[in-house]
């Protein structure tokens, strides 16, 4: 399994991708006042992974439309993505 990015959200509750080049020679690359939680992903991220990537992002705030934009782009089906957007927050 390699790193290929990872996603953060950022304190103004954007979700926001960086490529594993910019963050894989600086540990602390992410230890800022302005990341709330980071997200790693893999060579192998299967639908399951993303799904609960994205639920655990909306559910620490991370902005409705970006949340579907990356579903969708991670070819979620609907039925799935209609799920996440019913939990409670």
């Amino acid at each position: 399994m390699k790193f290929t990015g990872a996603y953060y959200l950022h304190t103004n509750h954007e979700l926001i991708y960086k490529p594993a080049v910019v963050f894989s020679s600086d540990p602390s690359y992410f230890s800022s006042p302005f990341v709330l939680k980071v997200w790693y992903i893999t060579t192998d991220f299967k639908k399951y992974d993303w799904e609960a990537f994205l639920t655990d992002a909306l559910m620490k705030g991370a902005l409705p439309l970006r949340v579907k934009e990356l579903a969708e782009h991670a070819r979620l089906p609907q039925k799935t993505i209609d799920h996440m957007f019913s939990i409670p927050r």
